[in-house]
């Protein structure tokens, strides 16, 4: 997403200079399109709470205790790229408002997300503060339609359990499994964006479409002949380990059963 200020949303979110590093401080500038105004939001397990990371750099939203815990003011910056064992200043809840807008509170400390000053401008500084009234624009933000995160292009899906083995299509029942990877075109996948976040996956051996079989857990996956439906349609989610989690719109997941790697699995 681009998580845009509600007093303007072409100002958002955006690390500044597009730091790489731990640190980097978090401000508001106007919508460029750069990976450092794009933000992936994604449940932490914990609660109701989310882990808000940077696409460019891969590192989270982060409530510096620079000062003291319940105290106003605390700069908002990026710092840890991974997940296992995440810190609660780097949790979010997200709080709708009946105009569409969101607030987005701490855990480690239960402060909101703040424009400091109201400064709407490149350059706003971003901090945590006690809740103001819901008219007051400063803790409102809006979320935009959710956006591309990959390059439309030719790809092997490789495990990241175990790189050595790819996603793999027979060809003769249309099942799609894990195989040992190799070159052949039952694994190579053509990977398009047919908008609002949204990709198709067509291997290049039948030419058919990815396609989850039902809306259950557990449900099989195999390749089928393209049509528009919701069932063809994945959201990429950048993970913080440089991975992807291929999403249903139905938020169901593509999975390894068992977490076996082994051929035909």
């Amino acid at each position: 997403y681009n998580i845009g200020q509600y007093g303007d949303t072409n100002y958002v979110l955006d690390v500044e200079g597009g730091s790489m590093d731990a640190g980097g401080n978090v401000a508001i500038n106007q919508k460029s399109g750069a990976d450092s105004q794009k933000w992936v939001v994604q449940a932490t397990g914990n609660n109701s709470y989310y882990s808000i990371h940077n696409l460019k750099s891969g590192r989270n939203l982060n409530a510096k205790g620079d000062i003291s815990k319940y105290a106003n003011g605390g700069n908002v910056l990026q710092y840890s790229q991974t997940s296992a064992n995440m810190d609660s200043n780097e949790q979010w809840s997200m709080i709708p408002y009946p105009d569409g807008t969101v607030a987005f509170v701490n855990a480690w400390n239960g402060m909101y997300l703040d424009l400091a000053s109201g400064n709407l401008s490149n350059g706003g500084n971003v901090q945590t503060w006690t809740h103001d009234q819901p008219t007051i624009p400063n803790q409102k933000w809006v979320l935009s339609e959710r956006l591309k995160t990959v390059p439309d292009g030719l790809y092997q899906i490789v495990a990241n359990a175990d790189n050595s083995f790819a996603l793999d299509v027979n060809t003769g029942t249309n099942n799609v499994t894990l195989n040992d990877k190799h070159t052949g075109e039952n694994q190579k996948f053509a990977v398009q964006y047919v908008g609002e976040g949204l990709y198709t996956l067509r291997d290049i051996s039948l030419n058919k479409n990815t396609n989850i079989g039902g809306y259950a857990f557990n449900t099989n996956i195999e390749q089928a002949d393209a049509n528009d439906s919701q069932t063809q349609k994945f959201v990429i989610l950048p993970n913080i380990n440089g991975s992807y989690t291929f999403a249903s719109d139905q938020a169901l997941t593509l999975d390894i059963e068992g977490g076996t790697m082994a051929n035909g699995t």
